[in-house]
């Protein structure tokens, strides 16, 4: 039976808890879907909300965000450079957090503005999944999580792919996010909430020798850094890395090939350091375009395809050779948009993987990076835990300006010498766990400035009992 459960999150235009006059202001630093994820779950829990970003989104230069085929996925994602040393338990949760946020997104009235629907999913294996430990543990944590329409479906593998290729597939249904869409309507609720945008601004050097002086110009208690790539400098961060990668976008009109109602997806072998990883990823949008993917290529930054390019051509062979068809590689021939046919752009990922943790304990800044190609994925959850790291900044170092709110507190001396260690270890007490007793974030009632709450989520039990719900 359905119960009543807390709620962090609304999509109506005002905010879920009342901002009140003193209450503290977030600098958010970058408005991907990390940054504006953020920002919406910080504005209803009543924060004050700024960001800056180096980048507007568009439909002429699009963000990483946009260029994503958005596909919810179970970690780890199937581009195969997934950043192995992020914590199983952390991207789990992060993960299911974010897919009963998109699954009920999707049962919204606004789902169409928000461009979220579900999807019929099917994985194929060349491998018995059940004979491979990754793979048999990762189908078992997925058929345990509370993702909906789970099938172990092995005699659909004999449908695709040349003769005796496939041996094995699982099925789930996910939330498929129309990108432009979705960034735009998380832009203007973001902005109807009260958040302020500011852009273009690119921030350079390190934000620990920043942090005093960003601080002071935009009256903020806490900074969060979801930069994306960004980080690299920002953090000072060496083991981030672009991940180049690229979509093939044709017309899902039944006319080439049959239409396709449902989402294919056969994950990359892992592969080690540079090397390229090849996987195939059939996702039809509710805008009658169909993504075709992919690849992952690590430390290349170069954003040069064009339809005659190898890899593009391989991803469209790829397609036909799935569905079992003879397709030309043409894309004009394929009837792919003229004017957006290809989307190519460069993931943000991290060799330690995903980093959600405080710079340090008398830092205020707090990050959120190296998402690589799973940022929609694991995007609410992301900022749920941001949410539980702002408030142990505020609780613990008070207002950032001292005398401007009662119970203010001087920000750490090395703020003013710009300090540029960067060595400090995460703060490991607001990290997000399976639920034990009830909890999760709630209204929020009373003072925000002194509270400390510590986020409980629940990623083993059904839907209908699960703490993250949203509100409308």
């Amino acid at each position: 039976m359905s119960q009543e459960h807390p709620t962090f999150l609304s999509t109506h235009p005002q905010p879920l808890n009342e901002v009140k006059p003193d209450a503290p202001r977030v600098l958010v630093i970058g408005a991907g879907v990390i940054g504006l994820t953020t920002a919406w779950t910080l504005l209803d829990r009543g924060y004050k909300v700024t960001i800056v970003t180096a980048a507007c989104q568009s439909s002429q230069e699009r963000l990483v965000s946009q260029i994503s085929g958005a596909l919810w996925e179970y970690p780890p994602a199937v581009c195969g450079h997934d950043g192995a040393r992020t914590s199983p338990h952390l991207a789990e949760a992060w993960s299911m957090v974010s897919y009963h946020a998109f699954a009920r997104l999707a049962r919204e009235p606004v789902s169409e503005s928000f461009g979220v629907e579900m999807r019929t999913v099917t994985f194929l294996f060349t491998d018995k999944v059940l004979e491979d430990k990754d793979q048999r543990k990762k189908m078992r944590n997925i058929e345990r999580s509370g993702v909906a329409g789970f099938r172990h479906v092995e005699e659909r593998a004999k449908d695709f792919g040349t003769e005796d290729l496939y041996h094995d597939a699982y099925q789930i249904s996910a939330p498929v996010i129309d990108t432009d869409l979705a960034m735009l309507r998380l832009e203007r609720l973001v902005n109807e909430k009260g958040g302020i945008i500011k852009s273009p601004r690119k921030l350079e050097g390190k934000l620990v020798a920043r942090e005093a002086e960003l601080l002071k110009e935009y009256e903020a208690d806490v900074i969060v850094n979801a930069s994306g790539l960004g980080a690299k400098e920002l953090a000072g961060d060496d083991t981030v890395y672009p991940l180049r990668g690229a979509v093939v976008r044709v017309h899902n009109e039944g006319k080439i090939f049959p239409t396709v109602d449902e989402c294919y997806v056969v994950s990359a072998k892992n592969v080690p350091g540079d090397e390229k990883s090849e996987f195939i990823f059939i996702v039809p949008r509710n805008d009658n375009i169909v993504i075709l993917g992919g690849f992952s290529e690590p430390n290349n930054d170069t954003l040069d395809l064009t339809g005659t390019s190898g890899d593009v051509t391989q991803i469209v062979k790829n397609f036909g050779d799935f569905i079992r068809r003879g397709l030309s590689t043409d894309l004009m021939a394929l009837k792919a948009p003229p004017s957006y046919p290809i989307a190519q752009g460069l993931r943000p990922a991290r060799d330690g993987g995903v980093r959600v943790e405080r710079e340090c304990e008398n830092s205020r800044i707090v990050h959120s990076y190296g998402h690589a190609g799973s940022g929609w994925s694991l995007s609410f959850g992301c900022a749920l835990h941001v949410l539980t790291l702002v408030e142990d900044v505020i609780a613990d170092l008070g207002p950032a300006n001292k005398g401007s709110r009662e119970g203010s507190k001087e920000p750490h001396q090395d703020d003013e010498q710009g300090s540029d260690d960067n060595t400090c270890q995460g703060d490991e007490s607001s990290v997000i766990e399976p639920i034990e007793n009830s909890g999760g974030i709630g209204q929020g009632n009373g003072d925000i400035s002194s509270q400390k709450p510590r986020v409980q989520i629940d990623c083993t039990k059904t839907e209908s009992t699960t703490r993250v719900v949203i509100s409308q």
